[in-house]
C-alpha cells in the first residue's frame, strides 16, 4: 500500500508540474472565419446598408510572435488588413481571453495543433454610418 501511495503522489505531483506550463502557441494559425456582420462592421468591406445583414467566410491568420508564460502578443490578418493582438490563458491553461484595438473575445485550444478564437464588437465607425456589431469564430490550425 504504501508502493502504491508513493506512485500516486508522484503522479500527481507530475501532472502538476505539466499543467502549470500553458501550450506554446507562437507561429502562425491559418484558417477560416464564420462572421455575421450588420452593416459593414469595422474591418469588412462597406455594406450598402447600416442594416444589411451578412455571413462571410474569409481566410485569416493569427501571427503569434511572442509568448511569456500565459500571456502573449502577435497579429491577425484579414485580408489585406493587419491587426495587433493580446491574450492570456486562463487558469485552466486551455482557453483564455484576447482583444485587439476593435474587439474582445475567447480562445479554447482544441488539441496542440489547433485553436478556436471567438470575437465580437459593436464598435462603429463614425465615418462610416454603415458600420455596425460583428461576431465571429476562427477555428485555427498551425503551420
Amino acid at each position: 500500500m504504501k508502493k502504491f501511495f508513493s506512485i500516486l503522489v508522484g503522479a500527481l505531483m507530475i501532472s502538476t508540474a505539466f499543467a502549470a506550463t500553458p501550450p506554446d502557441i507562437k507561429g502562425v494559425w491559418s484558417g477560416t472565419t464564420n462572421d455575421a456582420i450588420i452593416g459593414s462592421g469595422i474591418y469588412y468591406s462597406a455594406s450598402s446598408s447600416s442594416d444589411q445583414i451578412r455571413f462571410l467566410q474569409l481566410p485569416i491568420t493569427y501571427n503569434i510572435t511572442q509568448q511569456s508564460g500565459r500571456n502573449f502578443s502577435g497579429e491577425i490578418q484579414l485580408g489585406n488588413k493587419k491587426f495587433p493582438l493580446v491574450g492570456v490563458f486562463a487558469a485552466d491553461l486551455v482557453s483564455g481571453v484576447f482583444a485587439e484595438k476593435g474587439g474582445t473575445g475567447t480562445f479554447a485550444m482544441a488539441g496542440s495543433n489547433q485553436i478556436n478564437f471567438c470575437w465580437s464588437t459593436s464598435s462603429t465607425d463614425p465615418s462610416n454610418k454603415a458600420a455596425g456589431a460583428v461576431v465571429s469564430c476562427h477555428e485555427l490550425s498551425k503551420k
